[in-house]
């Protein structure tokens, strides 16, 4: 008998059916295809697998170095931004108590409130300050240079003015309200009258504010007068040396009396409207032998001063 290759398994639920055969080896075939493939698929996923896990992985850490980078870069952007207004105020301050940049100092008095008509000064004008302008030629100089640059400038600056603190304590150089809320409604120069709109010359700052803020000495001197004027109202007058005399006019309130030593920072009174006065504000005068000059020029911390638009600070031209 002829020896058979392979084996016939007959399914019949049915006797009155009719069988079905099925093929062994065409069931281990499709089995043994079936394993092959899932082995390569299953390979497949573990090569790449990994690489794909590794190619992420360094995706990520990419990601968060970049944004590392932006963070650095903006708070060098913020860095930069504040050594070049340090500059600025450097710059503001070596003039203000004349240390040139020969370092040989002069005298103050003979650097500040001298020659010229007034300048017609606005929020806008700020942004292309005078001062500005000197310090454009280091925007080419690198951060660090730049930084390098002004802490040595800033230290001859410090040296100086440590010598020079006692007569520099009788310049009249801060803004003359305690509050950060102001603005600038009348300039010093030519200006047509709020009351009777004839051309007048208006002899100081007239300095807008909330009603009650404290108004300090300016410098370090004597009160002169602390009287009421039919104009000028509750009116404080301070003389600082031979050479500076400053009024602080309109206030509601004054604290102090004539005769009394006042130093630099002290409250003196509070923001009024009495006199000739159209709002709450303080009409501030600075005189140099006698003289008045633009109190503006004095001012330190003039570069958070707004100036209101109006009709008068153009007529100050």
């Amino acid at each position: 008998m002829k020896k058979k290759d392979h084996l016939t398994i007959i399914i019949q639920p049915d006797w009155r059916a009719s069988g079905k055969s099925v093929s062994t080896s065409t069931t281990i075939e499709i089995s043994t295809r079936v394993f092959f493939y899932l082995a390569l698929t299953i390979g497949l996923l573990v090569v790449f697998g990994v690489n794909g896990s590794s190619t992420i992985t360094k995706n990520i850490i990419l990601h968060k170095k970049i944004r590392l980078l932006e963070t650095s870069l903006a708070h060098l952007r913020i860095i930069e931004k504040r050594v070049d207004k340090m500059r600025r105020e450097e710059i503001i301050l070596r003039s203000f108590v004349g240390f040139n940049d020969s370092g040989s100092p002069n005298d103050p008095a003979e650097r500040l409130g001298q020659g010229g008509s007034p300048v017609l000064r606005t929020a806008q004008s700020e942004k292309i300050d005078a001062h500005v302008e000197i310090v454009d030629y280091e925007q080419d100089k690198p951060l660090h240079m730049r930084a390098s640059d002004l802490r040595d400038d800033l230290h001859a600056l410090t040296a100086y003015i440590a010598k020079k603190n006692k007569k520099l304590n009788c310049l009249p150089s801060l803004m003359p309200v305690k509050n950060s809320d102001l603005w600038i409604t009348s300039n010093f120069g030519w200006r047509r009258s709020p009351f009777t709109g004839i051309r007048e010359f208006h002899n100081g700052l007239d300095i807008s504010g909330k009603k009650g803020s404290p108004i300090i000495a300016t410098a370090d001197g004597t009160v002169v007068s602390a009287v009421f004027d039919t104009y000028m109202g509750n009116v404080v007058t301070i003389r600082h040396d031979n050479r500076y005399k400053t009024a602080y006019g309109h206030m509601m309130k004054m604290t102090v009396k004539e005769g009394q030593k006042v130093i630099r920072g002290q409250t003196i009174g509070y923001m009024g409207s009495t006199g000739l006065s159209t709002g709450y504000h303080v009409h501030y005068i600075v005189a140099v032998n006698g003289k008045d000059v633009n109190p503006y020029d004095y001012i330190l911390n003039r570069l958070e001063i707004a100036f209101a638009p109006g009709p008068d600070l153009k007529a100050a031209n």
